[in-house]
C-alpha cells in the first residue's frame, strides 16, 4: 500500500515539475519578448506633451505688446468636475444595472447605489469649491461654468473616441467619416446607436488621457493667490477616490499677457478657442511632426487682429518628452518657439492719442471715433486709434465678452480707424483738386463765384456759401463746395472713380507680407474698402456726382484711407501703400500719380487753411505752436454727420507725418476734430516724430 502511494506521489510530483518547466519555457521562449516589453512599459511614466511657446508682438521701438509669460494655473481634476455632470451619474447607474450580479435590480436601486457612491464625494466637492471661490475671489457660479466647460470638452472627446471604436468593432471602418464638429459627431453616433443609455455607457467607458490629468480653469493666478490655494488644498482629497489625484491644485504654465491692456487692442487681437475642434492627444508611439504641429482640444489660437493673421508665424511647435519612473529622459522632441512680430505702431504715441479722445482735450470731453498717424517717408502707420477700447487681458471674462460682442458690439468691437466707413466730407477736396488739376479739367487760375450761385442754385447739396470768387488755392482755404461741385461735374463719373481708386479709395490698402495676404488679413482686420460709387453700380450718376465732389454719400472711406491720401500729397504726389508690419517684412513700391506742379497748388491751399485768416483751420491752430522754418503745417477740415480733420506736418530736418481724425459728433471739423488734431501733433512731437513746439499752451 505504501509503495503504491509513493509511486502515485512521485508521478504527481514529476507531472508538476513538467508543467512548471513547460510553463517556464512558454513564458521565456514563446511569450518572453511580449512580457519583457510589458515589464519595460511599467518602468516608463506617461509621456508629457510640452505646450507651444508663442512668439511675442512688439511695437516699432521693441516695447512688448503681447507675450507668453510663465504663470500659475488653477486646475481642477476631472474626478472632481465629473461629480457635477448629470451624464456621469446616469452612466454609473447604467453600469450598476448592467452587472451580472445585479440582474433584476430596479432603476430605484441604481439611483440609491449612485447616491451612496457619489453623494458624499459631491458634498465634499461643494465644500472645496466654495472655499476655492472665496480664496481666489470669484463667484461660485463662475467656477461652476468652468467645470461645465471641462465636462463638456471631455464628454465630446469620449463620444468621438467611442464612435470610432463602435465603427471598428462592428466592421464598418470603411463607412467611418472623421469629423471635428461636435454636433456632427453626436448626431452621427445617435443615428448609429439610438438607445440613449447604451450610447452613454459606450461614451463614458471610453477612457481618454484628459480624464487622468488636472484641467486648467484660470490661467493668470498671481503668486500670492497661488500659494494660498496650495496651502489650503494640498491635503484635500475626495472620499472614495485615490489620494494620488488631488482635486484642486496649482501648476506652472503659460498665459498670454498684454502689458498695455487696452492699448491698440483692435490691432493686436486676442487668442480664442478653436471652433468645433474635437481632437485629443495621441496616446501611442512617438508623435510625428504633423502631430506635434496639430491643434488639440483645449488649445487656443489667434482669434482676430495680428494674433490671427500671423497665427502660423507666432505659434511655434509643441514638444514631447518620455521619462522612466525615476525621471530620466528616455526620448525627447524639443519644442520650437514661435517667431516674433514687430509692428510699425508706436504704442506710447497710440496711447497718448487715445487719452486725447478720452478727455485730455480742451473740452475735457470723451469722444468716440478714430485717428491714424502715418510716417510719410516710410508709409508706416505709427498709430491707429479706435475709441472706445477694451482690455485684452479681461476680454474673455464673461461680463466683458458679453458687453463687447453682444450688448454694445457696435460701440466696442469695430476698429473705427479701419473697419467703419465715414463720409470724408471736405477732407477729400485736396485729393479731388489734385485729380482735377492733373486731368486738365481745371487750371490753378480757374475761378467760380459761389456768391452768384448762392442766389440761383437749386437742388442738392445745398451747403453753398458766399465765399465770392475763388481759384484753386482759395477753394481749399475756405472749403468752397460750389467750386468743387462745378469742377466735379466737369471731371465726370468715370474719371472721378478712376482717380479716387488710384488714391486708395474704394479698395483695401494695408500692405501685408505676400504669404499672409488674402483671407487671413481680410478676416483678421475687416478692413473696409469704402465706396466710390453707389452700391451695385460701376459709376455714379449726375446726381451722385455732385455729392461725391464734396465728400458726401455715396463716397465713403476709412480714417486710414483719408490719412493715406494726405500722406500722398505730403510725399509730393507719390502713392505708397501703408503698412503695420516691420517683421515679417513687406515689399512696397512708391508710385507717382501726379506732377509736382499739380501737387504744389494743392499744398498751397492746405497751407492757407492753417496760416491765413479765413482758413477753416485758422482759429483752431493759431497761434501756431511751431515756427514755420521749423515745422510747416498743411490741413483740411471736414464736416458731415461727423467732425473731421486731416493734415500733415513737415519738419525742416525731413521728418514728416500725416494724420486724419474722425470724431463721431455732429459739429464742424474746425470746432472738434481740428483742436484734437492739434493736440495729436503735439503728442507726435513729444514722441520724437516732429520737433518740439516753440509755443505750447497745453503745458
Amino acid at each position: 500500500m505504501f509503495q503504491r502511494r509513493l509511486v502515485i506521489y512521485t508521478v504527481l510530483f514529476l507531472l508538476a515539475i513538467f508543467i512548471l518547466v513547460t510553463r517556464l519555457v512558454w513564458l521565456q521562449v514563446v511569450n518572453g519578448p511580449a512580457y519583457v516589453l510589458e515589464a519595460d512599459q511599467l518602468l516608463v511614466s506617461r509621456p508629457q506633451w510640452l505646450d507651444t511657446v508663442r512668439g511675442s508682438i512688439y511695437d516699432c521701438r521693441k516695447r512688448t505688446l503681447a507675450q507668453d509669460h510663465l504663470g500659475f494655473q488653477l486646475c481642477l481634476h476631472y474626478k472632481l468636475t465629473r461629480l457635477y455632470d448629470p451624464r456621469y451619474w446616469d452612466y454609473e447607474g447604467i453600469s450598476y444595472l448592467r452587472r451580472r450580479d445585479n440582474q433584476g435590480k430596479s432603476v430605484l436601486d441604481a439611483e440609491l447605489y449612485v447616491q451612496d457612491l457619489l453623494g458624499s464625494q459631491k458634498k465634499r466637492a461643494d465644500e472645496l469649491i466654495r472655499d476655492l471661490a472665496d480664496i481666489i475671489d470669484v463667484p461660485v457660479a463662475a467656477l461652476e461654468e468652468a467645470i461645465e466647460e471641462i465636462n463638456d470638452r471631455i464628454y465630446i472627446l469620449c463620444t468621438s473616441r467611442a464612435r470610432y471604436k463602435w465603427y471598428e468593432e462592428n466592421g464598418l471602418s470603411q463607412e467611418y467619416e472623421s469629423q471635428s464638429n461636435a454636433e456632427g459627431i453626436e448626431a452621427d453616433f445617435a443615428r448609429r446607436v439610438p438607445d440613449d443609455g447604451e450610447r452613454l455607457w459606450l461614451t463614458f467607458k471610453t477612457r481618454v488621457w484628459e480624464m487622468t490629468v488636472a484641467q486648467p480653469v484660470l490661467f493668470n493666478l498671481d503668486q500670492e493667490t497661488a500659494l494660498k490655494v496650495e496651502d489650503r488644498f494640498v491635503g484635500a482629497f475626495l472620499p472614495g477616490l485615490s489620494r494620488q489625484n488631488r482635486p484642486i491644485l496649482v501648476r506652472t504654465g503659460k498665459t498670454r499677457v498684454y502689458p498695455y491692456q487696452d492699448g491698440a487692442c483692435h490691432i493686436i487681437g486676442q487668442l480664442g478657442p478653436i471652433p468645433d475642434l474635437v481632437k485629443g492627444y495621441p496616446e501611442d508611439g512617438t508623435p510625428s511632426p504633423g502631430q506635434l504641429e496639430a491643434y488639440y482640444l483645449g488649445d487656443r489660437c489667434g482669434d482676430w487682429g495680428i494674433e490671427y493673421v500671423f497665427e502660423r508665424y507666432l505659434r511655434g511647435r509643441r514638444g514631447w518628452i518620455k521619462r522612466d519612473i525615476d525621471g530620466n529622459v528616455i526620448e525627447e522632441i524639443p519644442r520650437i518657439i514661435g517667431s516674433d512680430v514687430d509692428l510699425t505702431i508706436d504704442i506710447e504715441l497710440h496711447r497718448s492719442i487715445q487719452e486725447i479722445f478720452e478727455g485730455r482735450n480742451d473740452r475735457q470731453e470723451n469722444y468716440r471715433g478714430g485717428a491714424v498717424v502715418i510716417d510719410v517717408v516710410t508709409g508706416q502707420v505709427r498709430a491707429m486709434v479706435s475709441v472706445p477700447t477694451f482690455d485684452l487681458n479681461t476680454y474673455w471674462y464673461k461680463s466683458q465678452y458679453k458687453k463687447i460682442q453682444i450688448e454694445q458690439r457696435d460701440e466696442y468691437w469695430y476698429n473705427r480707424a479701419l473697419s467703419i466707413v465715414y463720409q470724408p466730407g471736405s477732407t477729400i477736396k485736396p485729393t479731388m483738386l489734385l485729380g482735377l488739376l492733373e486731368s486738365g479739367v481745371i487750371t490753378p487760375q480757374t475761378e467760380f463765384d459761389c456768391s452768384v450761385a448762392n442766389k440761383t442754385w437749386s437742388g442738392k447739396p445745398d451747403q453753398i456759401h458766399n465765399h465770392g470768387l475763388s481759384d484753386t488755392r482759395r477753394a481749399i482755404k475756405v472749403s468752397c463746395n460750389f467750386y468743387f461741385i462745378m469742377s466735379g461735374l466737369r471731371f465726370g463719373a468715370e474719371r472721378m472713380v478712376e482717380w479716387l481708386s488710384r488714391c486708395g479709395f474704394g479698395r483695401a490698402i494695408l500692405a501685408w507680407p505676400d504669404v499672409y495676404t488674402g483671407e487671413r488679413a481680410e478676416r483678421g482686420f475687416s478692413e473696409t474698402s469704402g465706396y466710390i460709387s453707389p452700391l451695385g453700380r460701376d459709376y455714379p450718376g449726375l446726381y451722385h456726382l455732385r455729392f461725391m465732389s464734396v465728400g458726401l454719400n455715396p463716397l465713403s472711406g476709412s480714417v486710414l484711407q483719408i490719412a493715406n491720401s494726405i500722406a500722398t500729397i505730403a510725399r509730393d504726389g507719390m502713392y505708397l501703400a501703408p503698412t503695420l508690419m516691420i517683421r515679417p517684412g513687406v515689399e512696397r513700391y512708391p508710385e507717382r500719380i501726379c506732377s509736382l506742379e499739380s501737387v504744389r497748388e494743392v499744398q498751397a491751399g492746405m497751407e492757407a487753411v492753417i496760416y491765413e485768416w479765413g482758413g477753416t483751420g485758422y482759429e483752431a491752430f493759431n497761434p501756431v505752436a511751431w515756427d514755420k522754418d521749423q515745422v510747416k503745417l498743411y490741413g483740411k477740415t471736414g464736416t458731415t454727420d461727423n467732425s473731421l480733420f486731416a493734415c500733415y506736418a513737415k519738419a525742416s530736418d525731413g521728418r514728416c507725418i500725416a494724420l486724419a481724425v474722425v470724431v463721431e459728433v455732429e459739429e464742424d471739423g474746425s470746432d472738434v476734430a481740428a483742436p484734437l488734431a492739434r493736440e495729436i501733433l503735439k503728442a507726435c512731437a513729444r514722441h520724437g516724430y516732429i520737433p518740439q513746439p516753440v509755443y505750447d499752451d497745453s503745458e
